[in-house]
């Protein structure tokens, strides 16, 4: 199992001094599939991005989402992704076994 990691959304400023469709947020998606049970796990969030560099600086158009997967890896820091694939692989942990139940023991009630 690996965790796919998938951008939904960039916002962007128009212009930003001399640069223009300036990335100034990633929408972000972290998701874990068990391909034996099919039990899935996602989380997602925002990030926002650092001043935009004019040295250093990727054209909207150009933009990859492995290149706003790094971006939102980088901003998040080491820690912090370790930590978001480790929770998802403890979702799906427990969702194949449960540490909780409910239901009764005689079956549905029928209505």
């Amino acid at each position: 199992m690996a965790v796919v990691w998938r951008i939904n959304n960039l916002t962007r400023k128009t212009t930003v001094g001399s640069l223009s469709d300036v990335v100034t947020s990633i929408n972000w998606r972290a998701e874990l599939t068990d391909s034996d049970s099919g039990h899935n796990a996602s989380t997602d969030g925002d990030i926002e991005i650092s001043a935009a560099d004019a040295g250093n600086f990727t054209a909207y158009a150009s933009i990859t989402e492995a290149n706003a997967v790094s971006w939102v890896k980088s901003a998040l820091g080491s820690d912090k992704v370790t930590a978001t694939e480790d929770s998802l692989t403890a979702k799906i942990a427990e969702l194949k076994t449960p540490v909780e139940k409910s239901g009764v023991p005689w079956g549905p009630i029928p209505f």
